[in-house]
């Protein structure tokens, strides 16, 4: 009997002295820049650039703000305007990342609204990755439900903070 309570004892404190341990500083999440220019290979794109503005709204929830412009040479040499706007989920440099697009091609008539869900990934020098699907949706077209595409694409970029 003495020896198991010698035992239960020495578990417990074993086990509170780990949780006590426990360091949960190394979960805070780091400073986001809340204000950056993006270049980045976006979409169906060949290079965006733009203008980010990453807005806190709780411990893990950041609303994302873009804006700019892309240009593609695979279909044309297309100019196109970018608005974006994201709920960024997620903690360190990781993150789940759903929103909305809208792109309005300056070269032809065309508009897309574009869902987006993906992961988002920023590190802490500037690189981003991003792996993301989406649904394009094209809102000009005169047929009755338009131009749909699903997609799932990678861009890789950087992040100038200002």
């Amino acid at each position: 009997m003495k020896q198991s309570l010698i035992y239960i004892i020495l578990v417990s404190l074993f086990i509170t002295s780990n949780l006590k341990a426990q360091d949960f500083d190394e979960y805070k999440i780091p400073e986001l820049s809340t204000s950056s220019l993006v270049i980045a290979n976006d979409f169906i794109f060949s290079v965006t650039l733009s203008y980010e503005r990453i807005v806190p709204l709780k411990k893990q929830w950041n609303l994302a703000l873009r804006g700019g412009g892309g240009y593609t040479a695979e279909s044309g040499d297309d100019l196109t305007c970018i608005v974006q706007s994201s709920f960024l989920y997620g903690k360190s440099n990781h993150f789940f990342e759903t929103g909305v697009a809208y792109y309005q091609n300056l070269t032809y008539p065309d508009a897309f609204i574009v869902p987006i869900v993906g992961y988002r990934f920023m590190g802490e020098k500037g690189f981003v990755f991003k792996a993301f699907g989406d649904l394009l949706m094209d809102v000009i077209d005169d047929s009755e439900w338009g131009f749909l595409n699903i997609g799932f694409h990678l861009s890789i970029g950087w992040r100038f903070n200002i």
